[in-house]
């Protein structure tokens, strides 16, 4: 008789299995060479001092994946101290934290709030601050969703390392200033949505960020586009990995996007051939950045593309809007590379059953057994290479790799097909070296 799969992972001693976060996933997978590569062979200088990330989308395991490129690890500068300014791209997920609030309590967009603050009296429909805020970039309507989620809230338990966001800071106050006025700060929001009335009681927020330490809005650039991906494709994704607001509200939000003023044109029309649907959240500092976080679904073959960009004025002014056809360019030569781009690491959500068990092979090795019910073959990654994989049973594969160094987490990631080629299952983890010193693992 066959021996039974195993049905828990297991590490040989001095090694262990981990599970990696999303966005610790994010950042070893991310190619950071190939766009230079690119651009070099295209004779194509990008803007100085210009950030970039991007991603194919590709089919995954009962998901979307994603092969993402960065401009070098300008992907993931971090924003503080001005080294570049978020300016309104982050009003998306100022949004989504005060729906997350509202759902907490049953509650939509569809809900009507009273409240006043330092800016003036709202009284009115959730949606409406959304809608000003996103599609015409309205500073007041920013700041009441930031009161309606609360500060202690969006940057401690709504908009954190659980949703790919363990930089995100949000806690400066937008356009006109008055007396008192502070994000801290959370007046009494009396709320109705149907037979659902209450009050939300006035909150203070008392946390404080070291590694953001002006009343600043802190992000690494990369989070910018986690939050336009998990709304975008909110219903593609896994159900645990969606955020936890109104279908209606995400609907809404999408069709808001779709309509948002869009800096990218002409750029993907030429890069494409031709029109594609572009879901656009946009930032701008006169005199300062240009920012622009974009879905775009080519309006012909349906292949999608995630594009977050930054450029710097060309000067305080700008009265020819140069600063804005150099953005087009940018973004043209970005997405061509995509457009052309095959092959690379998909990174999803893991998906399906996927065991695996690690032996030592040699002195500096190691050797991965994986066991996937069902699959016929299996291809793995160690790092972002493409490593070989013998099939040694039925639904059973090994690879060999090397051991980690000491103090590091190597990614492998397996990707199984059943007969016919059909994606089956996906999983992606860390393997590290178990140390003495009490010091934690880190990534590659």
């Amino acid at each position: 008789a066959a021996t039974p799969l195993p049905t828990r992972d297991r590490a040989v001693t001095g090694y262990v299995i981990r599970r990696l976060l999303w966005h610790e996933r994010l950042m070893i997978a991310t190619d950071r060479r190939a766009y230079g590569r690119y651009f070099a062979a295209q004779r194509y200088e990008p803007p100085e001092d210009a950030l970039l990330i991007g991603a194919r989308i590709v089919p995954g395991v009962g998901q979307p994946a994603f092969v993402y490129y960065s401009l070098g690890s300008s992907g993931f500068r971090y924003s503080y101290p001005l080294k570049w300014f978020p300016a309104s791209t982050v009003k998306l997920a100022a949004s989504v934290g005060a729906l997350m609030t509202l759902h907490k309590l049953g509650l939509s967009g569809a809900a009507r709030v009273h409240f006043t603050e330092p800016g003036g009296t709202y009284t009115g429909p959730v949606e409406a601050l959304y809608r000003e805020a996103l599609l015409h970039s309205n500073n007041d309507c920013y700041n009441r969703l930031m009161m309606i989620a609360g500060f202690d809230a969006i940057n401690g338990t709504l908009l954190d390392t659980r949703w790919g966001l363990p930089y995100m800071t949000l806690q400066s106050r937008y356009g006109r200033i008055h007396p008192g006025s502070s994000l801290r700060r959370s007046p009494d929001i009396v709320y109705i949505e149907g037979k659902r009335r209450g009050t939300i009681a006035s909150r203070y927020g008392n946390a404080r960020f070291p590694q953001c330490a002006s009343v600043a809005n802190c992000v690494a650039f990369f989070e910018l586009q986690e939050v336009l991906r998990r709304v975008v494709l909110h219903h593609e994704l896994p159900t645990r990995e969606r955020f936890p607001i109104a279908t209606r509200d995400v609907d809404k939000i999408n069709a808001i996007l779709l309509k948002a003023r869009n800096r990218l044109k002409p750029g993907p029309r030429h890069a494409l051939g031709h029109q594609a649907l572009i879901y656009n959240s946009v930032g701008r500092i006169p005199g300062r950045d240009l920012l622009e976080n974009a879905y775009i679904v080519d309006s012909v073959d349906k292949r999608r593309y995630l594009l977050a960009l930054l450029v710097r004025f060309e000067d305080r002014y700008d009265p020819k809007f140069l600063t804005e056809k150099k953005l087009a360019r940018f973004g043209e030569h970005a997405l061509r590379f995509l457009i052309a781009g095959k092959g690379g690491l998909p990174l999803q959500h893991d998906a399906g059953r996927v065991v695996v068990q690690l032996t030592r092979r040699g002195v500096l090795g190691l050797r991965v057994q994986a066991a996937v019910p069902g699959a016929t073959s299996l291809e793995a990654w160690v790092g972002r290479e493409a490593i070989a994989v013998r099939a040694v049973g039925e639904a059973r594969f090994e690879l060999d790799m090397p051991a980690p160094r000491p103090g590091r987490t190597t990614m492998v990631t397996l990707r199984a097909r059943r007969a016919g080629g059909a994606l089956h299952a996906y999983r992606s983890f860390g393997v590290a070296k178990v140390l003495t010193s009490g010091s934690a693992p880190r990534e590659m």
